[in-house]
């Protein structure tokens, strides 16, 4: 399913970066997830576009296939997203970079089979990060409200970290999933790497694991993205 707020592959937190304007990105992934004897296969595309200096939209949609022992398997479309960045602040020597986004994200996918959340949620974003050397490291927090009402909505925040060897980028995180009314409260963590293959194409993978009720205890992703 895609996240609330999609971030620079693999990762879930919200980087500070923009496309600078005309200029085009299309991201790809395969996901697995795991639950005791669930499991849930996913295909999540993005497209992202430069529209002004400091500016960036973004449309993600997706397709999912969940398998569950006794009630056999479901597939089809997932939640989509609808989503900006702007970028406020540029890094000095005296303080981060600072990023504002903001997405909806709406209920495409079939609730009843576990293929959607069945809500529209809107995120309102805040994204910090600071470069020493070869080593970036990006704070998030944001707040998500459910359409549905105050029960269903959640606060995140993320900590990332990435470290540059060449073309090789190894990233690591931890985000927190905080339920302000029912929902429950999950912290997930996070290891991967993205390999730089040329100036328009990068690949990536990660695997994570999540804990709280009714957290999955493996997620792995591998994708692409293509900069035009």
């Amino acid at each position: 399913m895609p996240a609330a707020v999609e971030a620079v592959r693999p990762l879930d937190t919200e980087d500070t970066e923009v496309l600078d304007p005309g200029t085009t990105e299309f991201e790809t992934s395969l996901d697995l997830a795991r639950r005791h004897s669930d499991s849930t296969f996913g295909s999540r595309m993005v497209v992202s576009h430069g529209v002004l200096p400091r500016l960036e939209a973004r449309v993600e949609a997706g397709v999912a296939a969940v398998d569950r022992p006794g009630t056999g398997a479901s597939a089809g479309a997932g939640d989509s997203l609808v989503g900006f960045k702007y970028r406020l602040l540029d890094e000095s020597p005296r303080a981060p970079a600072v990023l504002l986004a903001a997405a909806v994200r709406l209920p495409t996918g079939d609730e009843d089979r576990q293929l959607g959340e069945g809500d529209t949620e809107v995120v309102a974003l805040i994204a910090l990060s600071r470069a020493w050397g070869p080593l970036t490291l990006t704070a998030n927090a944001a707040y998500v409200w459910s359409v549905a009402g105050r029960a269903g909505d959640t606060v995140l925040a993320a900590l990332a970290a990435e470290y540059r060897l060449a073309r090789w980028t190894l990233v690591g995180e931890l985000v927190g999933i905080l339920g302000v009314g029912d929902q429950p409260n999950h912290v997930v963590s996070r290891l991967g790497a993205a390999w730089q293959v040329s100036r328009h194409v990068r690949l990536d993978g990660a695997a994570a694991t999540a804990v709280g009720r009714g957290s999955h205890d493996l997620i792995v992703t591998l994708g692409a993205t293509f900069r035009f």
